[in-house]
């Protein structure tokens, strides 16, 4: 079977504006904690992932080291949902806002697997298999009776993960 993880570089090379940089630029008040933004100037990123890693890791040496983690993981909180609050602005709100040829490019390519799995926050991954009007070889969910393909998309988040059918 021909599986694919898809990671943040494929939702840019359907949607440039999902960009870490973009992301980041989308959120205001994580700018205004100063730790906050000299943990981004430290790493030289605007990676939200790599930041959030560097302070889980403090959250632990806390512990071993025995000093108050506490700012830390207020700045975890404040990082986590700050990233929320730039996907939801960041994010289209329809799929026309996407060029057909992003979709179709993007589709040609999925359909030559067996198995999707994503790391991927957005819908874009969703949006470009409801784009097939074919014979589908990802199903929705909600569509689906027994004797349908188990062919599923699945999503990986903070080392958890949850089957998608599509």
């Amino acid at each position: 079977a021909k599986r694919i993880l898809l990671g943040n570089w494929f939702t840019q090379a359907y949607y440039w504006d999902f960009a870490y940089t973009t992301l980041f630029d989308a959120i205001k008040d994580i700018k205004e904690n100063e730790r906050i933004k000299k943990l981004f100037e430290f790493y030289g990123t605007s990676n939200f992932e790599e930041v959030l890693t560097r302070l889980k890791d403090m959250d632990f040496f806390s512990k071993i080291y025995s000093f108050d983690g506490t700012p830390a993981k207020q700045d975890y909180e404040q990082i986590q949902d700050s990233l929320a609050k730039a996907i939801l602005a960041v994010h289209p709100e329809k799929t026309t806002v996407i060029p057909e040829t992003n979709k179709k490019n993007c589709l040609g390519f999925l359909q030559t697997f067996d198995s999707i799995f994503t790391v991927n926050y957005d819908l874009l991954v969703y949006w470009v298999l409801l784009h097939d009007t074919g014979e589908w070889k990802f199903w929705d969910y909600f569509n689906r009776d027994e004797n349908t393909p188990r062919e599923y998309c699945e999503y990986f988040q903070d080392g958890s993960h949850s089957k998608k059918h599509v």
